[in-house]
Protein backbone atom coordinates (compact mmCIF):
# COMPACT_ATOMS: atom_id res chain seq x y z
CA UNK A 1 0.00 0.00 0.00
CA UNK A 2 1.15 3.37 -0.74
CA UNK A 3 -0.90 6.62 0.52
CA UNK A 4 -1.96 8.96 -2.15
CA UNK A 5 -0.36 11.79 -3.34
CA UNK A 6 -2.81 14.84 -3.65
CA UNK A 7 -1.20 16.57 -6.47
CA UNK A 8 -1.32 13.49 -8.58
CA UNK A 9 -4.43 11.28 -9.93
CA UNK A 10 -2.54 8.62 -11.29
CA UNK A 11 -0.30 6.23 -8.26
CA UNK A 12 2.33 3.54 -8.72
CA UNK A 13 3.49 0.96 -6.42
CA UNK A 14 6.74 -0.53 -7.24
CA UNK A 15 6.19 -0.74 -10.93
CA UNK A 16 2.04 -1.98 -10.94
CA UNK A 17 -0.63 -0.90 -12.61
CA UNK A 18 -1.74 2.69 -11.63
CA UNK A 19 -4.89 3.86 -10.37
CA UNK A 20 -7.17 5.35 -12.55
CA UNK A 21 -8.72 8.24 -10.76
CA UNK A 22 -11.39 10.62 -12.16
CA UNK A 23 -10.11 14.30 -11.76
CA UNK A 24 -13.34 14.90 -10.13
CA UNK A 25 -12.85 12.34 -7.35
CA UNK A 26 -12.45 13.67 -3.75
CA UNK A 27 -9.55 11.61 -1.82
CA UNK A 28 -8.72 12.61 1.20
CA UNK A 29 -5.21 12.52 2.49
CA UNK A 30 -5.51 9.16 4.95
CA UNK A 31 -7.00 7.32 2.07
CA UNK A 32 -4.89 4.83 1.24
CA UNK A 33 -4.98 2.64 -2.24
CA UNK A 34 -3.02 -0.38 -3.36
CA UNK A 35 -2.81 -0.33 -7.47
CA UNK A 36 -4.89 -1.08 -10.81
CA UNK A 37 -8.19 0.63 -8.98
CA UNK A 38 -10.57 2.59 -11.24
CA UNK A 39 -12.47 5.59 -9.37
CA UNK A 40 -14.88 6.81 -10.82
CA UNK A 41 -16.46 10.27 -11.43
CA UNK A 42 -17.57 12.14 -7.97
CA UNK A 43 -16.63 9.13 -5.98
CA UNK A 44 -15.31 10.01 -2.61
CA UNK A 45 -13.21 8.20 -0.51
CA UNK A 46 -12.70 10.11 2.73
CA UNK A 47 -11.07 8.74 6.16
CA UNK A 48 -9.50 5.76 6.83
CA UNK A 49 -9.83 4.05 3.89
CA UNK A 50 -8.17 1.35 2.60
CA UNK A 51 -8.34 0.24 -0.36
CA UNK A 52 -6.75 -2.73 -1.86
CA UNK A 53 -6.08 -3.72 -5.26
CA UNK A 54 -8.18 -3.91 -8.91
CA UNK A 55 -11.51 -2.40 -7.32
CA UNK A 56 -14.02 -0.92 -9.85
CA UNK A 57 -15.66 2.04 -7.85
CA UNK A 58 -18.52 3.39 -10.02
CA UNK A 59 -19.89 7.31 -9.95
CA UNK A 60 -20.73 9.39 -7.10
CA UNK A 61 -19.88 6.08 -4.29
CA UNK A 62 -19.13 7.89 -1.15
CA UNK A 63 -16.83 5.40 1.04
CA UNK A 64 -15.72 6.42 4.91
CA UNK A 65 -18.28 8.78 5.44
CA UNK A 66 -18.73 8.79 9.63
CA UNK A 67 -21.45 6.32 11.53
CA UNK A 68 -24.91 6.88 11.44
CA UNK A 69 -25.15 7.34 14.97
CA UNK A 70 -26.64 10.20 17.24
CA UNK A 71 -24.24 10.60 19.51
CA UNK A 72 -21.30 9.60 17.11
CA UNK A 73 -18.42 12.25 16.69
CA UNK A 74 -18.24 13.83 13.27
CA UNK A 75 -15.00 15.47 10.98
CA UNK A 76 -15.00 18.87 11.43
CA UNK A 77 -12.96 19.23 7.72
CA UNK A 78 -13.41 16.51 5.23
CA UNK A 79 -10.54 16.05 2.85
CA UNK A 80 -8.03 16.77 5.91
CA UNK A 81 -8.32 16.45 9.78
CA UNK A 82 -9.39 14.07 11.98
CA UNK A 83 -11.47 10.95 11.16
CA UNK A 84 -13.15 8.59 13.41
CA UNK A 85 -13.36 5.01 12.61
CA UNK A 86 -12.17 3.13 9.16
CA UNK A 87 -12.80 1.20 6.22
CA UNK A 88 -11.07 -1.79 4.92
CA UNK A 89 -11.71 -3.17 1.16
CA UNK A 90 -9.81 -5.47 -0.26
CA UNK A 91 -8.92 -7.03 -3.80
CA UNK A 92 -10.94 -7.44 -7.29
CA UNK A 93 -14.55 -5.95 -6.13
CA UNK A 94 -17.16 -3.67 -8.14
CA UNK A 95 -18.87 -0.96 -6.64
CA UNK A 96 -21.65 0.62 -8.61
CA UNK A 97 -23.12 3.66 -8.78
CA UNK A 98 -24.06 5.85 -5.87
CA UNK A 99 -23.24 3.22 -3.23
CA UNK A 100 -23.03 4.59 0.46
CA UNK A 101 -20.59 2.73 2.88
CA UNK A 102 -20.33 4.24 6.19
CA UNK A 103 -17.08 4.10 8.35
CA UNK A 104 -16.89 1.77 11.83
CA UNK A 105 -17.38 3.20 15.14
CA UNK A 106 -16.70 0.23 16.85
CA UNK A 107 -13.81 -2.22 15.01
CA UNK A 108 -14.57 -1.66 11.48
CA UNK A 109 -16.43 -1.90 8.31
CA UNK A 110 -15.13 -4.78 6.42
CA UNK A 111 -15.33 -5.43 2.94
CA UNK A 112 -13.26 -8.73 1.28
CA UNK A 113 -12.24 -9.84 -2.34
CA UNK A 114 -14.53 -10.49 -5.56
CA UNK A 115 -17.68 -8.77 -3.74
CA UNK A 116 -20.17 -7.25 -6.60
CA UNK A 117 -21.96 -4.74 -4.77
CA UNK A 118 -24.67 -2.98 -6.89
CA UNK A 119 -26.05 0.62 -7.54
CA UNK A 120 -27.43 2.35 -4.16
CA UNK A 121 -26.85 -0.44 -2.29
CA UNK A 122 -26.02 1.16 1.91
CA UNK A 123 -23.48 -0.92 4.17
CA UNK A 124 -24.17 0.68 7.62
CA UNK A 125 -20.84 0.82 10.03
CA UNK A 126 -19.60 -1.89 11.36
CA UNK A 127 -20.49 -4.43 8.34
CA UNK A 128 -18.60 -7.47 7.83
CA UNK A 129 -19.16 -8.99 4.09
CA UNK A 130 -17.08 -11.88 3.29
CA UNK A 131 -15.37 -13.10 -0.61
CA UNK A 132 -17.82 -13.60 -3.43
CA UNK A 133 -20.57 -12.11 -1.96
CA UNK A 134 -23.34 -10.14 -3.78
CA UNK A 135 -25.68 -6.87 -3.02
CA UNK A 136 -28.12 -6.43 -5.36
CA UNK A 137 -29.50 -2.96 -6.14
CA UNK A 138 -30.77 -1.05 -3.14
CA UNK A 139 -29.66 -3.54 -0.25
CA UNK A 140 -29.45 -1.97 2.64
CA UNK A 141 -27.47 -3.27 5.60
CA UNK A 142 -27.64 -2.30 9.39
CA UNK A 143 -25.21 -1.92 11.38
CA UNK A 144 -22.90 -4.64 12.55
CA UNK A 145 -24.46 -6.77 10.03
CA UNK A 146 -22.36 -9.84 8.93
CA UNK A 147 -22.86 -11.37 5.31
CA UNK A 148 -20.99 -14.65 4.86
CA UNK A 149 -18.47 -16.11 1.66
CA UNK A 150 -20.80 -16.40 -1.56
CA UNK A 151 -23.80 -14.86 -0.02
CA UNK A 152 -26.26 -13.13 -2.51
CA UNK A 153 -28.86 -10.86 -1.40
CA UNK A 154 -31.73 -9.57 -3.79
CA UNK A 155 -33.16 -6.41 -4.81
CA UNK A 156 -34.22 -3.89 -2.04
CA UNK A 157 -33.92 -6.99 1.05
CA UNK A 158 -33.36 -5.22 4.49
CA UNK A 159 -31.00 -6.45 7.10
CA UNK A 160 -31.49 -4.94 10.87
CA UNK A 161 -28.43 -4.32 12.72
CA UNK A 162 -26.30 -7.56 14.25
CA UNK A 163 -28.55 -9.98 11.83
CA UNK A 164 -25.75 -12.99 9.96
CA UNK A 165 -26.67 -14.15 6.67
CA UNK A 166 -24.54 -17.71 6.16
CA UNK A 167 -22.25 -18.75 3.84
CA UNK A 168 -24.09 -19.46 0.10
CA UNK A 169 -27.26 -18.22 1.68
CA UNK A 170 -29.55 -16.89 -1.44
CA UNK A 171 -32.02 -13.72 -0.34
CA UNK A 172 -35.12 -13.09 -2.60
CA UNK A 173 -36.27 -9.84 -3.78
CA UNK A 174 -37.65 -7.54 -1.22
CA UNK A 175 -36.95 -9.74 1.80
CA UNK A 176 -36.25 -8.24 5.48
CA UNK A 177 -34.18 -10.30 7.83
CA UNK A 178 -35.23 -9.51 11.44
CA UNK A 179 -33.31 -13.03 12.20
CA UNK A 180 -29.78 -14.53 11.14
CA UNK A 181 -30.25 -16.62 8.46
CA UNK A 182 -28.61 -20.23 7.96
CA UNK A 183 -25.60 -21.44 5.64
CA UNK A 184 -26.94 -22.15 2.18
CA UNK A 185 -30.40 -21.33 2.39
CA UNK A 186 -32.98 -19.99 -0.10
CA UNK A 187 -34.77 -17.35 1.78
CA UNK A 188 -37.51 -14.87 1.24
CA UNK A 189 -40.14 -12.60 2.76
CA UNK A 190 -41.40 -10.54 5.10
CA UNK A 191 -40.34 -11.78 7.57
CA UNK A 192 -37.74 -13.53 5.53
CA UNK A 193 -38.21 -17.14 6.03
CA UNK A 194 -36.14 -20.53 4.63
CA UNK A 195 -37.96 -22.42 1.83
CA UNK A 196 -35.03 -24.04 0.21
CA UNK A 197 -31.66 -24.91 -0.18
CA UNK A 198 -29.55 -22.68 -2.41
CA UNK A 199 -28.15 -25.25 -4.82
CA UNK A 200 -26.52 -23.34 -7.07
CA UNK A 201 -24.73 -21.17 -4.60
CA UNK A 202 -23.14 -24.64 -3.02
CA UNK A 203 -21.92 -25.39 -6.49
CA UNK A 204 -20.32 -22.46 -7.22
CA UNK A 205 -18.28 -22.82 -3.83
CA UNK A 206 -17.32 -26.28 -4.68
CA UNK A 207 -19.83 -28.32 -2.44
CA UNK A 208 -20.44 -31.56 -3.59
CA UNK A 209 -24.24 -33.31 -4.59
CA UNK A 210 -23.71 -35.39 -1.10
CA UNK A 211 -23.25 -32.25 0.76
CA UNK A 212 -26.28 -30.34 -1.13
CA UNK A 213 -28.37 -33.39 0.04
CA UNK A 214 -27.51 -33.07 3.71
CA UNK A 215 -27.76 -29.61 3.62
CA UNK A 216 -31.57 -30.52 2.26
CA UNK A 217 -31.60 -32.87 5.39
CA UNK A 218 -30.28 -30.55 7.84
CA UNK A 219 -32.19 -27.25 7.07
CA UNK A 220 -35.65 -28.63 5.86
CA UNK A 221 -36.15 -31.66 7.35
CA UNK A 222 -34.93 -31.20 11.02
CA UNK A 223 -32.36 -34.34 10.01
CA UNK A 224 -29.67 -35.06 13.01
CA UNK A 225 -27.68 -37.08 10.29
CA UNK A 226 -23.73 -36.59 10.18
CA UNK A 227 -22.75 -33.82 8.37
CA UNK A 228 -19.54 -33.59 6.65
CA UNK A 229 -16.64 -31.85 7.50
CA UNK A 230 -17.22 -28.89 5.05
CA UNK A 231 -20.32 -28.62 6.21
CA UNK A 232 -19.97 -29.39 10.17
CA UNK A 233 -17.14 -26.31 9.83
CA UNK A 234 -19.35 -23.85 7.59
CA UNK A 235 -22.38 -24.31 9.96
CA UNK A 236 -20.30 -23.80 12.76
CA UNK A 237 -18.54 -20.93 12.16
CA UNK A 238 -22.09 -19.11 11.44
CA UNK A 239 -23.17 -20.44 15.00
CA UNK A 240 -20.38 -18.29 16.70
CA UNK A 241 -20.77 -15.30 14.38
CA UNK A 242 -24.33 -15.88 15.68
CA UNK A 243 -23.96 -15.81 19.06
CA UNK A 244 -21.51 -12.95 18.90
CA UNK A 245 -23.64 -10.53 16.96
CA UNK A 246 -26.55 -11.67 19.25
CA UNK A 247 -24.31 -10.89 22.53
CA UNK A 248 -23.16 -7.32 21.16
CA UNK A 249 -27.08 -6.21 20.23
Amino acid sequence: MKRLDLGSNRLTTNGAFMNSIHPTAIIGDSVELGSGNIIGPYVTLLGNVCLGNNNWIGTHVSIGGPAEIRDAERPTAWEQGIHFGKVNIGDNNVIRESCVIHAGFISGTFIADNCYIMNQTYIAHDCNISDNVTLSSNVALGGHAVIQEGANLGMGTVVHQHRVVGTAAMIGMGSVLSRDILPFAKAYGNPCRIHDVNRVGMSRLGYSETDVDLAVSHLLNGSMVPLTRELKEAFEAFQALSRQTSNES
